[in-house]
């Protein structure tokens, strides 16, 4: 656009260098200026620099050519001036245009991968919170509900990651968002490796709550036989309510530990477990009565499940949390992480957008602004390259016409030296002035030639009578003689 506009106001230039101007100056200072622009603007091939270049030379007389050009001819190079810049114009707006719609393609994109990462965002947290709560469910039908809520929330951010790494014009976006969809999976199978365990937990925690039930029923059967005996009763009582004492404290650890994952709780459940049933073997032991013992050694069973129950419960509750704390906690930050960035880099991607569209509307606006002062510029120029140029010649021969039709033959005929059709016109109203010039000269000799004709006749008249009266007298005086 740059090459046709300065090509086009070299071309100006050059042709109004026929045009007669007051100030030679001007003219010599603007195409110097415009010839400089020319040859220095990088946007011109060799072969328009060499144009330039041969122009320049023309126009300051350097190879000899003469720019007579026809009237016709600078009025097609003014509409061809004013062509280029009118194609320029539409060119740039084009261009323009163009750009401003590549923009908003690319802001529209940005947009939906920003809206899809949000959603993505959201379905991920829902599932963050679906693993919260299947790490505190306290039913196995609740673990199944949330592990199905998981995996749709998992199909929902896999399609809105996908749309966004469609959509997304950012390379490292596009990392990003692969990324993240990779950990979706891993996410979900740590979970479900957690709704696993957490259904263990579940089936032991109702298998201490009936083991539980019955080292209660047979403390009760030992309580009851203690009662009815009388040796070592409150010594044998004493023990056995430390060792159910233990078993609580044991039960309660476990829930305690359940709940809030713990380590102090754990080894304080499996320890107090087997105090109880350390005491109840003591019991065992002290006991004489056979049923004591039989008894006994029942509450001594109940402990021994309560014990393998417990340790099973904080196991599974153990690698829950350790799932959960070195696999499935690590994997959601990362991702969340991720998509953090990748939001990140949408707003940024956004703002770049937002500024290199005001950026490019501003430019068209100048472009168009110049592109059409430049074609104004050309119009104003032709219709003073009229008025000057055609019309004030015009009517300057038509008064020399008047003038030499007048009689006036003295005045000069001016624009006989242009080579269009005005120096046309001059030339032929100063050789129309030369023949009336030369018609009164031929008149004038004309009649000079008919009075010297006159007078040498008179002359001659004259002559033949006194010839005439000098034969008369001769023949008369011979006459008078002879008579």
């Amino acid at each position: 656009m740059l090459r046709i506009g300065t090509l086009g106001c070299l071309m100006v230039v050059l042709y109004n260098k026929s045009v007669p101007i007051r100030s030679p100056q001007y003219s010599n200072a603007a195409f110097t200026i415009l010839a400089r622009l020319s040859l220095r603007n990088p946007l011109l091939t060799l072969r328009d620099q060499r144009a330039a270049r041969g122009w320049a030379a023309a126009y300051r007389g350097e190879t000899g050519m003469k720019l007579n050009l026809r009237i016709g001819a600078k009025l097609a190079l003014t509409s061809a001036a004013g062509v280029l810049f009118v194609g320029a114009l539409v060119i740039s707006n084009q261009f323009s245009n163009n750009h401003v719609g590549e923009l908003a393609d690319d802001s529209h994109d940005a947009a939906f991968v920003l809206d899809m990462t949000k959603e993505a965002g959201a379905s991920i947290q829902n599932m963050r919170l679906a693993a919260r709560d299947i790490r505190l469910s306290n039913s196995i039908e609740d673990v199944e509900k949330l592990i199905g809520t998981m995996q749709a929330e998992v199909s929902t951010a896999r399609e809105h990651l996908k749309s966004a790494e469609l959509k997304s014009r950012l390379p490292a976006n596009k990392e990003r968002l692969a990324k993240t969809i990779s950990l979706l999976d891993p996410y979900f199978n740590g979970n479900r490796e957690v709704a696993g365990l957490r259904r263990e937990i579940l089936e032991y925690r109702d298998k201490l709550i009936a083991l539980a039930g019955g080292w209660d029923k047979n403390k009760m059967s030992v309580r009851d036989l203690l009662d009815k005996t009388g040796a070592q009763k409150a010594e044998l009582l004493l023990l056995l309510e430390q060792a159910d004492s233990s078993s609580k404290d044991a039960r309660l650890a476990a829930w305690r530990f359940q709940a809030t994952g713990e380590a102090a709780l754990q080894a304080r459940a499996e320890q107090s477990m087997a105090q109880a049933v350390s005491i109840a073997n003591a019991i065992e032991r002290q006991a004489a009565d056979p049923r004591i013992t039989t008894a006994t050694k029942a509450l001594e069973g109940s402990g021994s499940d309560l014990v393998k129950a417990t340790k099973a419960l904080v196991a599974a509750q153990d690698a829950q949390n350790d799932i959960y704390a070195k696999r499935v906690r690590p994997l959601a930050r990362e991702m969340e992480a991720l998509l953090a960035a990748t939001e990140q880099g949408a707003k940024t991607r956004a703002d770049e957008i937002s500024r290199e569209t005001d950026a490019a509307i501003t430019q068209s606006g100048n472009l168009s602004l110049l592109f059409g002062g430049l074609v104004v510029v050309v119009l104003i120029g032709s219709t003073v390259f009229g008025m000057i140029s055609i019309a004030k010649p015009i009517r300057a021969i038509a008064g020399v016409l008047e003038k030499l039709a007048a009689g006036d033959k003295s005045i000069d005929v001016p624009y006989v030296q242009r080579g269009d059709e005005v120096g046309e016109t001059a030339r032929a109203a100063n050789v129309f002035k030369d023949n009336l010039i030369r018609m009164d000269q031929m008149a004038a000799e004309q009649k000079a030639a008919e009075a010297r004709a006159a007078a040498e006749k008179k002359q001659a008249m004259h002559q033949l009578a006194s010839s005439f009266e000098q034969a008369v007298g001769g023949i008369i005086g011979a006459v008078s003689s002879a008579a």
